[in-house]
């Protein structure tokens, strides 16, 4: 199994190889959760820390059996992503597999809300993208708050040290 995770077009693409086994449905949404599975553990083999749940557990208003792969927390390294079939009430990912040889999953980026951050890690301004910031004390707190200095955007709050 080929697994492209692709963060700038937001899918991951998944090729069945002449090895791969063919996923059987047994009813519930099995055969999705063993090709889910494998996934899974070619993205861990690629580096990324990544788990396999069920999507309501984590809060997503979805059918309880609908399952995906996400990061699994913020101090996770690589990217942070949700991976996930966005036609599972209608078709089946693994007869998608099975039958095509390749099936798409969508990917969803920068999911702990952490501000966008350039090659070298620096924080940029997803509105103007510049590399400019000042902080601001809330006038309905104490709370500080990271802006950006070119267009006045929200960037993150921060803690005083």
């Amino acid at each position: 199994m080929k697994v492209v995770l692709d963060t700038k077009t937001h899918t991951c693409t998944v090729t069945r190889e002449a090895s791969d086994p063919k996923y059987r449905d047994g009813g519930w949404g099995n055969a999705e959760s063993r090709l889910l599975y494998h996934v899974q553990q070619e993205l861990k083999k690629q580096g990324h820390d990544i788990i396999k749940k069920r999507m309501w557990k984590d809060g997503h208003l979805m059918d309880d059996l609908q399952q995906y792969l996400r990061t699994r927390n913020a101090k996770s390294k690589r990217p942070h992503v949700y991976v996930w079939d966005t036609e599972w009430a209608i078709s089946s990912s693994a007869d998608e597999f099975n039958t095509n040889g390749t099936v798409t999953f969508k990917v969803e980026t920068n999911v702990f809300n952490e501000p966008p951050k350039d090659e070298d890690g620096m924080i940029i301004c997803p509105k103007c993208q510049t590399r400019s910031f000042e902080e601001k004390v809330e006038p309905a707190g104490d709370r500080t708050g990271l802006y950006c200095a070119n267009c006045g955007k929200w960037i993150k709050w921060i803690t005083k040290v």
